[in-house]
């Protein structure tokens, strides 16, 4: 339980704290500034330079001048929107049985003069044992060192999947071609670190999924609210640093000792800063940024049409990076396109996207709702003469004794 006088007497130091900071923040923000005007005029050199750079940050690829705004072109009046999102129950070591709750909610909203909408909730209940559905080398890489243990980043990715190809299927089902919407990034992270048969069979299938809604037309957007990614603020350190090749490790070595030999380098002044900051001050509601490219180093496992480009949106309530694959990206009128839907959607959601907003509401398993299907799995499992094992602690949890 958690003890709030203790809690608010910490709040006062840490508010003092956080209050203290805005001036920095405010300096490196004009600084910032100041260095995407400068980096204007020769860009393409600058993104040679980001090219053969050796940092230990992720830098972007430049497709066009970074400090270029795009304001909205005519948002269409008929249209469908498609999102999805997940959630799941996962079994802790005290639950009574190895299995998952994978539980995948959709929006379909139909923009018409007789709007319609379709809200759905697809519950999938697995075991991680014997399960005849997952094949040999999937199964092994969802089980940890114990026999039924789960590892949640690896299962994380496993839900992404199938909330994708469960987008690529309701588009296949549209009579027109929708504009679909994932929660999060397209750019598989959790993966670049993985075995490869694990990888392997990741990329296969999002990729299959990416290519199935490539080939209906429908152009799909990862949407990320509050971002935290900082490759254009990493690019403007690159744009200052002073060296005749950016090496971080070779030019400023000193950069990562504590007092006194600590050297500060060159680049320095604006690392307290996200993209999101910096476009908070150069876009107006509704405008774009410019188009960027993704180097994250698992983008080199994708198709070329599927590497994925991204840009930051002023929605009028917050700035938001969107994602998209290159085939999207590259088509001027998909573009422009997705840009003024997403600025639909989050304007109808008052400030987020009423499509995601619904399908989170449709996936969402609340901790009640946890509680609940393992007392229902319980009562079957005694009503099959099946013998059920909890661990006292899962008993505990479920009981006040004072």
């Amino acid at each position: 339980m958690l003890d709030f006088r203790q809690v608010a007497a910490q709040l006062q130091n840490f508010t003092l704290e956080v209050s203290e900071l805005r001036p920095k923040r405010l300096t490196a923000l004009e600084e910032a500034l100041r260095r995407m005007e400068s980096a204007a005029a020769e860009w393409q050199r600058l993104d040679q330079r980001l090219q053969s750079s050796r940092t230990s940050w992720l830098l972007p690829t430049l497709l066009d001048v970074p400090h270029k705004s795009f304001a909205l072109s005519t948002t269409p009046s008929v249209y469908t929107a498609v999102a999805v999102d997940g959630s799941q129950i996962l079994p802790e070591r005290h639950d009574i049985l190895p299995c998952y709750l994978l539980n995948i909610g959709s929006a379909i909203i139909r923009y018409r003069p007789n709007p319609h909408v379709e809200l759905r909730s697809c519950p999938s209940l697995s075991l991680f044992e014997g399960n005849e559905e997952m094949q040999t080398d999937e199964l092994e890489a969802f089980l940890g060192a114990e026999q039924g243990a789960i590892l949640p980043r690896r299962f994380a990715v496993y839900r992404f999947l199938n909330e994708i190809e469960q987008l690529a299927t309701l588009a296949e089902q549209e009579t027109e071609p929708p504009f679909l919407m994932a929660d999060g990034s397209l750019i598989l992270w959790p993966i670049e670190s993985e075995a490869p048969h694990f990888r392997e069979n990741a990329l296969h299938r999002f990729m299959e999924a990416l290519e199935r809604m490539q080939a209906r037309r429908a152009p799909i957007v990862g949407y990320i609210s509050a971002p935290q990614s900082r490759e254009v603020v990493n690019m403007l350190r690159v744009a200052r640093c002073p060296h005749p090749k950016t090496d971080c490790d070779r030019f400023c070595p000193k950069r990562l000792r504590t007092a006194p030999q600590y050297e500060e380098p060159a680049c320095a002044g604006v690392e307290v800063l996200t993209d999101a900051d910096l476009f908070a001050a150069r876009l107006r509601p509704g405008e774009r940024s410019a188009l960027f490219g993704s180097r994250s180093k698992v983008l080199q496992f994708y198709g070329k049409q599927q590497r994925i480009y991204f840009f930051y949106l002023h929605t009028g309530a917050e700035i938001a990076r969107i994602e998209l694959p290159a085939w999207v990206a590259e088509e001027e009128a998909l573009l422009e396109r997705v840009h003024a839907l997403c600025y639909d959607q989050a304007r109808k959601g008052s400030g987020y996207p009423v499509a995601l907003a619904e399908a989170h509401e449709q996936a969402i398993v609340r901790a009640p709702e946890r509680e609940v299907f393992f007392r229902l799995l319980e009562a079957q499992l005694v009503a099959k003469h099946v013998p059920v094992e909890s661990s006292r602690k899962a008993m505990s949890k479920r009981m006040r004794r004072i």
